[in-house]
């Protein structure tokens, strides 16, 4: 991926594609299919794009917003500590959010949960 300059992601089936969250997270802006959750990590018109279908996706289309963004590069910080798009993916798929997210699942469900500091000095709520 580090030698990438955007990620194609052309899936008919998928769950949460984490190549595009971790594509994100390194920079690359991604283009992809709306299948599963895909369009739930990918800031549309920011930091990618998504195709209209999965079923058949238009290849043409994806083909002109690869060319979109080789055409007009990423603003610089566009991904950089703080910026919406940075924002946006730590809100929302962050490890701490993921473990947070898990471990109220399992507090919900009547399992036992503890507190574990994280090296940033947050607390989260881990097994």
């Amino acid at each position: 991926m580090s030698k990438m300059d955007i990620m194609v992601h052309l899936s008919r089936h998928e769950g949460l594609p984490n190549v595009l969250i971790e594509a994100q997270y390194m920079g690359l802006r991604v283009v992809a299919t709306p299948a599963g959750g895909t369009a739930e990590c990918i800031m549309d018109g920011v930091t990618g794009r998504v195709l209209p279908t999965c079923e058949e996706p238009d290849l043409e289309q994806a083909v002109a917003y690869v060319d979109e963004f080789l055409d007009q590069p990423a603003e610089d910080g566009l991904f950089a500590p703080g910026s919406p798009a940075a924002q946006f993916l730590d809100t929302n798929f962050s490890v701490a959010r993921m473990l947070g997210n898990f471990a109220t699942f399992c507090a919900d469900k009547g399992a036992p949960v503890m507190q574990n500091p994280l090296a940033d000095g947050k607390n989260i709520s881990v097994l």
